[in-house]
């Protein structure tokens, strides 16, 4: 999303949402974009971009090592690089 982190595909859009929504948005960095945020304030279930990228990798990772993916451990993974570093 750099340079428009603060941007949302919703802006100006008078959209609502309600518990009954389920919002995903595919941009894994930031990790909470503004839809995610504003769907979640609202009561709504929310899927962040880090489910579909760490979903590709296990399903590649299956493909090439016919093993099953270790799941958590590459959520975590790609949560921990994408977490805001200390300055």
């Amino acid at each position: 999303m750099h340079p428009h982190a603060d941007a949302s595909p919703i802006d100006g859009l008078n959209l609502t949402f309600s518990p009954d929504h389920l919002v995903f948005d595919a941009i894994y960095n930031p990790i909470q974009t503004n839809l995610l945020k504003t769907a979640r304030a609202a009561g709504a279930k929310t899927v962040t971009g880090v489910e579909m990228f760490v979903r590709q990798a296990a399903g590649q990772f299956q493909a090439w090592t016919d093993k099953t993916p270790p799941l958590d451990l590459m959520r975590q993974v790609v949560e921990n690089r994408l977490a805001p570093q200390p300055s």
